[in-house]
């Protein structure tokens, strides 16, 4: 995957795309918003790869942990589950 093309048309929109398809768009009214508005393209397309290698790290991290065993706490709800059916 590519990373985002920023594109201004200078009709009021700018638009990210990927591979050719348009993935987020914002669009101005005026050119102090134009600025604006160009920063956040910019930040969204300097953070695409970012949010994703964030997300895996954390999920590596949980499946890594074992899992506990449980306490008295637990297999006492659990038996009090199994009689009460």
């Amino acid at each position: 995957m590519s990373d985002p093309k920023i594109t201004d048309n200078d009709a009021g929109e700018i638009t990210a795309t990927v591979s050719g398809r348009e993935v987020r768009g914002w669009s101005y009214k005026d050119d102090a918003e134009r600025r604006t508005k160009m920063l956040m393209a910019h930040e969204f397309a300097d953070g695409w790869f970012q949010a994703p290698a964030s997300h895996w790290n954390a999920a590596i991290m949980m499946a890594a942990k074992r899992p506990r065993k449980p306490t008295m706490k637990h297999r006492a709800s659990a038996l009090w589950k199994a009689f009460a059916r």
